[in-house]
């Protein structure tokens, strides 16, 4: 159900081989957002991007392939998105 009134989306960007207790960062986060009851969010993969290096990363080189973007969105009220930032913060070493 749809709650009426002001809502914050709450973007994440994070590399697909990124490690968080030996799995994966994207899933990590993903069940952060679940455990702390976030209304919705969605993980996505890049087909090909770059960050703070200037590399570019695509599907098209087997070698950078695994280091591809993922884009993770969210979105719910400001204060249960600001209530969880703190977890998550502590999760990112990078992104």
């Amino acid at each position: 159900m749809v709650t009426p009134g002001p809502a914050k989306k709450l973007t994440i960007y994070i590399n697909e081989d990124s490690q968080y207790h030996h799995g994966s960062l994207y899933q990590a986060v993903m069940e952060l957002l679940r455990h702390h009851g976030i209304a919705g969010a969605t993980a996505s993969r890049a087909i090909a991007g770059y960050g703070r290096s200037h590399t570019m990363h695509s599907q098209s080189s087997e070698l950078l392939a695994e280091h591809l973007p993922i884009r993770i969105e969210c979105i719910d009220t400001d204060e249960k998105i600001s209530a969880m930032l703190p977890a998550l913060s502590g999760m990112m070493a990078d992104g």
